[in-house]
């Protein structure tokens, strides 16, 4: 099962601090690149990006709507029906 939930302002921090507890987070992709985004995320940089700002601290958007989205979280899971339990156990 695929869920998507809107991320907010709490789930970009949320994100940010799993970076603090050793499970850091690196940039990927063309996009990030031309961004100048290389290696480990830097928060100050993921923080930016989220409020539609350039991380070096430019404009990124030209505009940015009050109710912005600054992300989705998808989340992938098996249907808990299509799992047989044995003893407390998945088989």
């Amino acid at each position: 099962m695929l869920s998507a939930h809107k991320l907010g302002q709490k789930g970009v921090e949320y994100y940010v601090s799993y970076a603090g507890r050793g499970a850091e987070g690196y940039w990927l992709g063309k996009a990030a690149a031309s961004l100048g985004l290389v290696g480990a995320v830097d928060p100050a940089a993921f923080r930016a990006l989220a409020k539609g700002e350039h991380p070096d601290g430019g404009r990124l958007l030209e505009r940015v709507a009050t109710d912005h989205t600054p992300g989705w979280d998808f989340t992938l899971s098996a249907p808990l029906s299509r799992i047989r339990h044995n003893g407390g156990y998945a088989e």
